[in-house]
């Protein structure tokens, strides 16, 4: 298990947006995917604070990204909304590993 926070300025993300997130990574049996899940704590607005469960498999390179699952606690958000923060994670995790390679 890995971990990692992000904190985001308005280049990046919206303003005052806040994560911690973490992950483990698993290599699939074809061996052309890798399985990755874990949880999220998310602040967007530098306040509420958002627990979120994961999981998405990837290819190798990061070129594809397929079956993206992200659940909230209680939470309602919209798919659009929730697929936006699971993206978000996903982009944040290759990042994090492409800087510690």
């Amino acid at each position: 298990m890995q971990e990692f926070t992000f904190n985001g300025d308005e280049n990046i993300n919206e303003k005052g947006c806040y994560m911690y997130i973490s992950f483990n990574e698993e290599a699939l049996d074809s061996n052309l995917f890798v399985t990755c899940s874990g949880a999220a704590l998310i602040i967007p607005d530098g306040k509420t604070k958002y627990w979120f469960l994961y999981n998405f498999v990837h290819s190798r390179d990061w070129k594809k990204i397929l079956k993206l699952r992200i659940r909230p606690r209680n939470y309602k958000f919209s798919k659009e909304r929730l697929k936006e923060f699971g993206m978000a994670i996903a982009f944040l995790i290759n990042h994090f590993i492409s800087q510690n390679n």
